[in-house]
């Protein structure tokens, strides 16, 4: 045959679902002869859109033509480009505009991939299309920044009011307390914990001060006062650990 595309055509369109198993359809493209062919690629990849369109299949169509675009771009500043980005922005374009599909933003774009390699001559075509769709979405955006004001809304309100609401939300995570108030042994028993807590965090901090005259200053400091640095430290460690168990944000 002289077009032999046209059998690909013909597959296409006496099997239903021929259109679901692009990689087969394209590896008998290349068996007959177009294995180095884009543009003849980007035919077939049209024609796998087209039977998806005619099926419905508006995801798989959308799927299909963006491969298509694609393989146009690779194309771009070769003398193949112009034959095949006419059968692409038709695609892009048809696909667009199709009322039954709903997906209003993947329409959008589409349109996009249709002004961006179309000829200028029907650029004010598909903008007006991509313009209505545009008037469509604007209600729908407006809703989904209402929906999530109310969403920031609603956990600013679940933020615990106090300190003690925090404290008992965090010793309620800990499984120390019951949310809704502590005893007076569980609070003991709590407090506890939190010390020999602090207290497991201070014995490994690094109280050693490391100098030139390392062995001389440690030997010199025995039963001294700990020096002022090491004192400031440990404050500081202790004050996060405090920060922590009140829920205090680190700065």
């Amino acid at each position: 045959m002289k077009d032999r595309l046209s059998l690909v055509a013909r597959v296409l369109t006496s099997t239903e679902d021929a259109y679901k198993h692009s990689s087969v359809i394209l590896d008998l493209v290349h068996k007959l002869g177009y294995r180095d062919d884009m543009t003849a690629e980007v035919k077939t990849l049209a024609m796998l859109a087209d039977s998806a369109l005619q099926a419905e299949d508006f995801t798989k169509a959308a799927e299909t033509v963006d491969r298509m675009v694609d393989r146009v771009r690779k194309l771009a500043n070769t003398e193949e480009f112009a034959e095949a980005r006419e059968v692409c922005w038709h695609s892009c374009f048809q696909l667009g505009r199709q009322s039954e599909f709903d997906d209003t933003e993947k329409k959008m774009s589409l349109l996009g991939h249709a002004m961006e390699i179309c000829p200028s001559e029907h650029m004010l075509d598909v903008l007006t299309i991509w313009r209505k769709l545009e008037r469509q979405m604007i209600p729908v955006r407006q809703e989904k920044i209402t929906a999530l004001k109310e969403k920031t809304a609603s956990r600013k309100r679940r933020v615990p009011s106090s300190t003690a609401e925090s404290i008992r939300a965090r010793l309620n995570d800990l499984n120390l307390g019951a949310a809704a108030g502590l005893s007076a042994t569980d609070a003991a028993a709590a407090a506890a914990l939190a010390g020999r807590t602090l207290k497991n965090v201070a014995a490994h901090l690094p109280f050693s001060m490391r100098g030139r005259h390392e062995g001389e200053e440690s030997h010199s400091n025995q039963g001294s006062p700990l020096p002022h640095d090491v004192s400031v430290h440990a404050k500081q460690a202790f004050a996060r650990g405090i920060g922590w168990l009140i829920g205090a944000d680190e700065e």
